[in-house]
């Protein structure tokens, strides 16, 4: 029986085209049959039939799906090659994409009950009244103010940190260090200096170094030097030696003095301040029972200082600074206190002779090397010289011994003052008189 091959002849449906395989020549496969109304189909004829090489000779591999199969696997296995091997020679490899589908948004346990609720209103229908009443939004919570309330009574402010308590003395220093006059601080209920104070009788001090002065020693007391430094010459008025009486007889005999600048002293007398007339004021201490004047070298104490006593130094009611100014200085005081002629003035030869022998202790160096080199240059000693003397002086006699420098300074302001005065008579020695 002749089984009929797949879509073959006989075995396809409407009696078409059939591909099936039946017996043919050996080696050659199934052969087409022609169909009615159709030529066979016609060979090239520059190749002959017999110059084609037979199925069983053609070179062996899979064909149809299979081959396309394998190229898919091969193509895959080197793809995962080139993956596993990088990119080559410096090269990027374009990041694959991905397709992303859209989130879809997940309804909230909120919103859910609220479309539950519309979805049932519209089932109901309209209500018997006729028109329905418009959905009432869910309310939103009050918004919160932008100003803070207070949630109870304020609180009062902190009271500011306490500040140490101004220095009445460091106020009046630099008072009178802005009105030209060269300041030092005392020691407190005293006279004396807090500091060495030689080098201001030529020079004001720093508004720097007064504020450190009255910064380590609140209650110091302010004394004013006197001389060219500030440009005064002070007349101390004791009334308790008689003073008063002493400068009434002047006024009687030579005229009234004028309005000035007036201090009361702590201990019941006066400071009368006078403008400095130039070159050399000499300290007269004694001049007339009760009388002293102030000038180059020495220094008064000056409000709002405390006399020994307890009493404070105050301005007079009209001879504050505030108010008044330092008017010059008489003509027939200064002729008054002028040393008679031929009448020397300074320390006998003993007392320089002890300085020299003997030598001082910390607190008179400074003074002592300015006395010094005054009676120097006034003996017409060569500045160089005198410097010289001083030095080794200072490092034998001085207990303990001054700074080189220092010393080199104070004899530089001596030798400009003895050039300032030059043609007029030098003093043999220039301490200060307290």
């Amino acid at each position: 029986m002749r089984t009929p091959g797949r879509g073959g002849a006989g075995g396809g449906k409407g009696g078409g085209r059939g591909t099936g395989r039946g017996p043919g020549a050996p080696g050659q496969g199934p052969r087409r049959r022609p169909t009615e109304g159709h030529p066979p189909a016609r060979r090239n004829p520059e190749r002959p039939a017999e110059g084609r090489r037979p199925r069983d000779e053609r070179p062996a591999g899979r064909q149809g799906p299979d081959r396309r199969r394998d190229e898919a696997r091969r193509d895959t296995a080197r793809t995962g090659e080139r993956r596993a091997a990088g990119p080559q020679g410096g090269a990027r490899r374009t990041p694959e994409r991905r397709t992303t589908e859209p989130r879809t948004e997940r309804p909230t346990p909120d919103r859910r009950a609220a479309e539950g609720r519309a979805t049932d209103r519209r089932a109901a229908g309209p209500p018997p009244g006729g028109r329905r009443p418009p959905e009432r939004r869910a309310e939103r919570p009050p918004e919160r103010p932008t100003e803070r309330v207070p949630a109870g009574p304020r609180k009062p402010p902190k009271p500011p940190a306490p500040t140490a308590p101004a220095s009445p003395g460091l106020a009046a220093a630099l008072d009178y260090l802005g009105r030209g006059w060269s300041v030092i601080p005392l020691q407190p209920g005293d006279k004396r200096p807090l500091v060495p104070w030689e080098e201001y009788q030529y020079r004001r001090p720093a508004e720097a170094v007064v504020r450190s002065w009255f910064r380590r020693s609140p209650d110091a007391g302010v004394g004013i030097v006197t001389g060219l430094a500030s440009g005064l010459v002070v007349l101390d008025v004791d009334a308790a030696h008689g003073g008063e009486a002493s400068l009434q007889r002047l006024v009687q005999a030579h005229g009234e003095l004028p309005w000035t600048v007036e201090a009361r002293t702590g201990g019941g007398g006066r400071h009368l301040y006078f403008t400095h007339p130039g070159g050399v004021i000499h300290n007269r201490a004694g001049f007339r029972p009760g009388l002293d004047l102030r000038g180059d070298g020495g220094y008064v104490v000056a409000p709002p200082s405390v006399h020994p006593s307890g009493r404070p130094y105050t301005w007079a009611p009209t001879g504050d600074p505030q108010r008044a100014q330092p008017a010059p200085l008489p003509a027939w005081l200064l002729h008054t206190v002028a040393p008679p002629p031929g009448r020397r003035t300074g320390h006998p030869r003993e007392h320089w002779r002890r300085l020299v022998s003997e030598g001082v202790a910390q607190g008179e160096r400074n003074t002592t090397v300015a006395s010094l080199t005054g009676h120097l240059l006034f003996r017409g000693v060569d500045p160089e010289v005198a410097l010289e003397l001083l030095l080794c002086w200072n490092r034998v006699r001085c207990r303990p011994p001054l700074p080189d420098d220092e010393v080199a300074r104070t004899v530089e302001s001596i030798l400009r003052t003895h050039a300032r005065q030059a043609g007029e008579e030098a003093p043999e020695g220039s301490a200060p008189a307290p």
